[in-house]
């Protein structure tokens, strides 16, 4: 038997046994994948993986991210158990929880706006044919633009071009509640 081989019917092994601790069968663990992941085996195919004939190394990312969830196998025994990569993993070594991820919530945090004198100019310049740039959360966008985009101190031009060049993306007077 190669190496390849023998490795595969270790992790085979492996997550039999954890299938088996959870009182599932390779049914239900195919209709969780699908069901939690909407990736679609069948029991068949995951009895091949246990036996070996389908190596875990060969089985592409998404469905054994999915039989991991699953069988809700945390990422360090993962990784050292079957020694393959997992994409969830932590430093702390936690289970990652079935199911899509979720962007988690962080309090609001009011930072001060602050207008630079280029784009207050272009602001008074221009506001009266374009009253989108009176809008607070124009001014925000534009600044983050000026903070983060590595701008310097640009003209009342140059923020009146930023401003054009943008516009689709921005906020319209009409459109604000």
């Amino acid at each position: 038997m190669t190496h390849d081989a023998e490795t595969a019917k270790q992790h085979g092994k492996f997550l039999d046994e954890r299938r088996q601790d959870l009182g599932l069968k390779w049914s239900e663990v195919a209709r969780d994948m699908e069901r939690l992941h909407g990736i679609s085996v069948t029991a068949d195919y995951l009895s091949k993986v246990k036996r070996g004939a389908a190596p875990l190394a060969k089985v592409s990312l998404d469905v054994r991210e999915a039989l991991r969830n699953v069988l809700r196998i945390p990422d360090a025994i993962w990784e050292q158990e079957t020694g393959l990569y997992t994409p969830t993993a932590t430093t702390s070594g936690s289970m990652s929880r079935p199911g899509p991820l979720v962007k988690p919530r962080l309090p609001e945090v009011e930072v001060r706006l602050e207008v630079p004198i280029g784009l207050q100019e272009a602001i008074e310049k221009y506001g009266d044919d374009y009253p989108e740039l009176h809008l607070e959360a124009n001014q925000r966008a534009l600044t983050s633009l000026h903070r983060y985009g590595g701008a310097n101190d640009l003209s009342s031009k140059e923020w009146f071009e930023v401003f054009m060049a943008n516009r689709r993306w921005l906020v319209r007077a009409d459109d604000r509640n």
